[in-house]
């Protein structure tokens, strides 16, 4: 599963996360943070087998721009093997900077 998205600069990201789950016996799958237009980074997370909060955001690059995110697991065609799952992914940025002025900084603080 991929999707791409207007490029976010890293440095607004707040946290990157998902929930997931893997059949019985598969230990890994794999996400992707996809940044323009240097290419992707991939790693391995293990989910297990019952629904698992995953935090991705210290995977992400120091700085550029994020434009998608990646996430492969398990297809298994036999019954009753249930492939890998996920849900929730949220990438939670910030949407525009905060104002040095003292209205701006109050304004932050009841967002």
């Amino acid at each position: 599963m991929r999707q791409d998205f207007d490029p976010v600069d890293v440095g607004r990201i707040l946290s990157i996360s998902m929930w997931s789950k893997q059949p019985d016996g598969v230990e890994f799958q794999a996400a992707r943070l996809y940044y323009g237009p240097d290419g992707f980074d991939e790693f391995l997370v293990a989910p297990g087998v019952d629904w698992t909060f995953i935090d991705l955001t210290a995977e992400k690059r120091p700085a550029g721009m994020l434009t998608g995110i990646g996430i492969w697991g398990f297809e298994f065609p036999d019954p009753g093997v249930y492939p890998t799952l996920v849900d929730d992914v949220f990438i939670d940025h910030v949407t525009s900077p905060v104002e040095s002025a003292t209205w701006g900084l109050i304004e932050a603080l009841y967002r």
